[in-house]
């Protein structure tokens, strides 16, 4: 009696090993960029570091030179480690740059239609952009100094109340500037529901870099299985994140229509682009998009604006003649005023603009910057750049370019004077992502964090940080760094008092 054997295991694993075949051979006839050799079926995938990954990709350059490949079943990623180099791809060559991957865990918690930054390049993200020039453009910022004024003062006055609390201080200092100048919200004093809404948000971007998170977006498919395994986590997680962000979009929304309806004075910005979208006769789509945008300057705009501040009070309490220094600079400058003003204060404050510079350098808040994307084939130093091709900037190692800024590792805002003490021409604009794609916000968050900064060193002495067992921090080195696309130094404090003029 014959068995009879099936066939189709077989053709399926000779099928297999041709396509694998094939596309070994189709790599192997591009000349791409150097990198860590891949595997068989799975590339690279393994290679990928998960901890403090800027700081590997910069130790790689030293094998692989300033633009690594890296392949993932056929998906192909470059990380650049050059300022020069992305200035060459990213800034002269953005028409080709411009674009985001498509990350499919970011979509399934909703990110992708709301945040501007994830936004593929397209019509969306153009009126995205038009919005942020509108309300954050360089001559625009300055009207927004006494909404400035006023939460620094209350940012102010809470550290004087637990000064141990500085970093949540600081989220809602962060929080607090964007809802008053995107909604002319004000937020309660402790509890705020919005503050709460925008740091649950905010922590998300941790919640993609989890394990089952990391799995969807390697095997895209695996969104549409309904499985209830731990690995499918990331359907948990989705849905917890698109439930926040739906609040995110709609409590503050709904509070600046009510004004507008009940004819209460609201001189926010959404308030404005709403009333420009009725006189223009804008339809649904538009109104969604500037809800959005705005939404987007809500959540991102607190998060980076605090992890900024956060490492400022650090670097203050471990350099503590650059903190006196930087006190001097300000008691002669405002005296006994308690802000310096943007019109004739912040030119005769060098080192001060200094110190903010020296912190965007000195620890990035998005140390790999938000992936860019390939629309075309690209030729770059005879590497062959596919098109769709995930593009990543490491910030951080450019900013421990030795050549640029010489010991990196040390905090030294000389490094951003010139010999007759002023501020020299490098604004650090590495820290705000590159050509089409770069903050549209900077100006508003650069002014954010001045005007706290100026308030700080000028009420406040910063002390000694130690880490959570009381051990003195001697360096950035000895602090731990928060996961997710934002990071700043965490488990950290310091001493904070008031200052004696």
């Amino acid at each position: 009696m014959s068995i009879a054997i099936p066939l189709w295991p077989f053709v399926t694993v000779t099928l297999a090993i041709i396509i694998i075949f094939v596309l070994d051979s189709h790599r192997r006839k591009r000349h791409y960029p150097p990198g860590p050799k891949p595997r068989l079926f799975v590339g690279n995938l393994f290679d990928i570091p998960t901890i403090e990954p800027w700081k590997v990709y910069n130790d790689w350059r030293k094998f692989y030179g300033a633009l690594i490949h890296l392949e993932i079943i056929g998906y192909h990623i470059v990380v650049v480690n050059s300022r020069t180099l992305a200035d060459r791809m990213l800034e002269k060559r953005s028409k080709i740059y411009s674009d985001r991957p498509f990350i499919p865990m970011m979509d399934l918690m909703g990110w992708t239609t709301l945040n501007t930054a994830l936004l593929r390049y397209g019509p969306d993200w153009r009126m995205h952009r038009r919005l942020y020039k509108q309300g954050f453009r360089a001559a625009v910022v300055p009207d927004y100094q006494p909404i400035l004024f006023s939460k620094a003062d209350q940012f102010s006055s809470n550290l004087r109340q637990s000064p141990d609390s500085f970093v949540a201080h600081t989220r809602t200092y962060a929080a607090a500037t964007i809802l008053a100048t995107v909604y002319g919200y004000d937020i309660s004093p402790s509890n705020d529901k919005l503050v709460e809404i925008a740091e649950q948000a905010a922590a998300t971007s941790s919640d993609s870099f989890h394990p089952s998170s990391v799995v969807v977006n390697v095997l895209p498919f695996l969104r549409h299985l309904p499985l209830r395994f731990p690995i499918f986590a990331f359907q948990r997680i989705a849905r917890r994140t698109r439930r926040i962000l739906n609040e995110m979009r709609k409590l503050p929304y709904e509070f600046v229509k009510n004004d507008m309806v009940t004819g209460k004075d609201n001189f926010s910005l959404l308030a404005k682009f709403l009333e420009k979208h009725t006189v223009n006769g804008g339809d649904d789509h538009q109104e969604d998009l500037i809800r959005n945008a705005l939404t987007t300057a809500y959540a991102a705009g607190a998060e980076t604006t605090s992890s900024v501040l956060v490492t400022f009070f650090l670097a203050m309490g471990l350099h503590p003649d650059i903190q006196k220094r930087a006190q001097r600079e300000i008691d002669t400058v405002i005296g006994n005023r308690q802000f310096p003003s943007y019109a004739t204060d912040y030119s005769n404050l060098p080192y001060v603009e200094a110190i903010l510079r020296e912190t965007l350098r000195w620890s990035p808040v998005t140390p790999l910057g938000i992936p860019h994307t390939a629309f075309l084939d690209d030729t770059i130093d005879d590497y062959f750049i596919p098109k769709g091709t995930t593009v990543i900037s490491n910030i951080w190692a450019m900013t421990r370019d030795e050549s640029v800024y010489p010991e990196p590792e040390s905090f030294n805002p000389d490094r951003f004077l010139t010999e007759d003490r002023a501020c020299n021409e490098d604004e650090v604009l590495v820290a705000f992502g590159f050509g089409r794609r770069a903050c549209a916000g900077r100006h508003f968050a650069v002014l954010t964090l001045r005007t706290a900064m100026a308030a700080i060193l000028s009420q406040f002495e910063i002390g000694q940080p130690e880490d959570e067992a009381g051990t003195p921090i001697k360096s950035l080195a000895d602090v731990k760094y928060s996961d997710g696309l934002i990071s700043q130094p965490s488990h950290f404090r310091c001493v904070i008092k008031p200052r004696t003029k």
